[in-house]
């Protein structure tokens, strides 16, 4: 992908994030919260402190990553980190977060185009492909990164993924993908916010999928999808009765008004065993780093 097309990419992303300038969702207060609790606290108070009812609960590096951000907003609106401050959302902080989910955007893209320019330069794993602009490796590579679904679906800030390089990490990746994009369903949870995660979720799986198959030479499997054997196609084809399950027959049963929480549940345990199945993929990948001539002959 040459340099206009990456901007093309890019300026789409940041055109989706401006779009929503005037409104905000409940995580607005959330991470204006966190910047607070960071910024006014000491550290042994981040995770005790409970005024508000979006208290600090992800990771310390994320919290770290708040406590970074904190120190540009104080200049911003000193009044966003005031722990007392609850549902503050003055013209100056709306603006403070949309830029600083832009500026973040910025830093993945530039790596991300870094990234490609190295493996496009560097003379390893040649592909047929490589000179295609659309479909060469790191054209892919760029638009699933920056197109990243979970990433328009939250926040731009809970996933990044791995590059794709070989074929194993690609198999990988679309497993971990497709799941890990899955697994933010329950964040968005009003019935106008369903068909467009879904929509989202489609498309990026679909562009995985298709593209990243295409540039390895591998047998094809009618009854299994690209990339997968037959166990992991098994696997993820039952998102599809757990979605039912979670959105038609649950609501339909009255479980909903019993067991409120019984599809957040049946989404972690099922999106678990695939993340800790791709864990395992990758720390295998790791001990046999070594021994890619293998995995390099089967680029096109």
């Amino acid at each position: 992908m040459d340099i206009s097309s990456f901007v093309s990419v890019l300026w789409n992303q940041c055109c989706y994030e401006c779009e929503g300038l005037t409104v905000h969702s409940t995580d607005f207060e959330v991470h204006r919260n966190w910047l607070a609790i960071t910024h006014s606290l000491p550290i042994s108070k981040w995770y005790q402190e409970a005024t508000s009812e979006w208290t600090l609960d992800y990771p310390p590096l994320f919290a770290w990553f708040e406590f970074i951000l904190s120190h540009f907003a104080k200049y911003v609106d000193a009044e966003m980190l005031q722990v007392n401050n609850l549902n503050y959302a003055s013209s100056r902080t709306v603006l403070f977060q949309r830029l600083s989910v832009i500026v973040t955007d910025i830093v993945l893209a530039y790596g991300t185009q870094e990234l490609c320019s190295y493996l496009s330069s560097s003379g390893i794993r040649k592909s047929s492909k490589w000179a295609s602009r659309w479909r060469s490796p790191a054209a892919i590579l760029q638009i699933l990164l920056l197109g990243n679904a979970g990433l328009l679906l939250v926040d731009h800030i809970h996933f990044h993924f791995m590059a794709v390089i070989w074929k194993k990490e690609a198999q990988m990746y679309v497993l971990l993908a497709t799941v890990g994009h899955y697994s933010l369903f329950p964040l968005l949870f009003t019935a106008f916010e369903l068909p467009i995660k879904v929509l989202l979720l489609l498309l990026h799986s679909s562009y995985a999928f298709l593209n990243l198959a295409s540039l390895f030479d591998i047998k094809k499997c009618s009854l299994c999808l690209p990339l997968l054997n037959g166990l992991e196609s098994v696997y993820l084809l039952g998102l599809i009765p757990l979605f039912v399950f979670e959105n038609v027959v649950h609501p339909l049963l009255g479980l909903d008004k019993r067991l409120p929480f019984l599809p957040l549940m049946l989404t972690s345990v099922y999106c678990a065993v695939d993340i800790k199945f791709v864990h395992c993929g990758f720390a295998k990948c790791a001990l046999f780093m070594g021994q890619t001539s293998a995995l390099d002959e089967d680029l096109l």
